[in-house]
């Protein structure tokens, strides 16, 4: 697949893609090209990518589209499973959020996106990652 596409493109808060153009964001990589249409239309998406082509965008991009500033229920929940890749996480939402009004992502929140999954006696126990 050719990345001609440009962020500029996508029917998503000109903040969002104003934002993606600070981070350096020109082109969309192809996983970035077939993900994130599919997720603004609120399908769920399964991808698998190399390191370093873009999913936290793909994926995050479409999050902070579609999320509802005035609820105050619990509307994503994103679980990684290492805490060093829930706060790069956090670290890229909050940059991709950076320009969008009433969107706030704080340095807790990566907290609560560590979450360690550790296999006992055949059952997965999630627990604290301290």
């Amino acid at each position: 697949m050719e990345n001609n596409k440009s962020f500029i493109d996508l029917p998503i808060d000109e903040n969002l893609i104003k934002a993606t153009l600070r981070c350096g964001y020109e082109e969309m990589t192809e996983v970035q090209e077939l993900v994130i249409p599919v997720a603004l239309d609120g399908h769920d998406v399964l991808a698998q990518a190399p390191t370093g082509t873009g999913k936290t965008c793909a994926f995050g991009l479409p999050i902070l589209e579609n999320i509802n500033l005035k609820s105050n229920n619990l509307q994503v929940l994103i679980l990684a499973p290492t805490r060093e890749l829930a706060i790069q996480i956090s670290e890229d939402l909050r940059e991709y959020a950076y320009y969008k009004e009433g969107t706030s992502i704080d340095e807790a929140d990566s907290e609560i996106l560590s979450v360690h999954k550790t296999l006992i006696n055949g059952n997965v126990k999630l627990s604290d990652s301290d």
